[in-house]
């Protein structure tokens, strides 16, 4: 933002969540960090890490990740189909 300011340029309104804008004359003045609402939207995020044994892209992953979702339900509801919720084996 440090590039456009003192231009006459608008910034799109979802700036406004994260930023207190200031204008004068359509040109950009001043911008301020809206802090508490950056830090309260970090804590919302989250990270998280896909190992694959074969070469592919990150959205090649993540698909594949998201389909084992849809293949452990059908598992889980042919368990169900056979009259238990599970078949668990414990031994020593």
């Amino acid at each position: 933002m440090d590039k456009i300011k003192g231009k006459e340029y608008k910034l799109p309104k979802r700036y406004d969540h994260y930023f207190k804008l200031t204008y004068h004359k359509d040109k950009l003045y001043g911008y301020e960090e809206r802090e508490d609402v950056i830090e309260r939207e970090l804590q919302l995020c989250g990270y998280f890490t896909i190992v694959t044994s074969e070469k592919m892209t990150a959205s090649e992953a993540l698909n594949l990740y998201k389909s084992l979702d849809i293949s452990e339900k059908l598992f889980d509801s042919d368990k169900t189909f056979f009259g238990n919720r599970s078949f668990r084996v414990a031994s020593s």
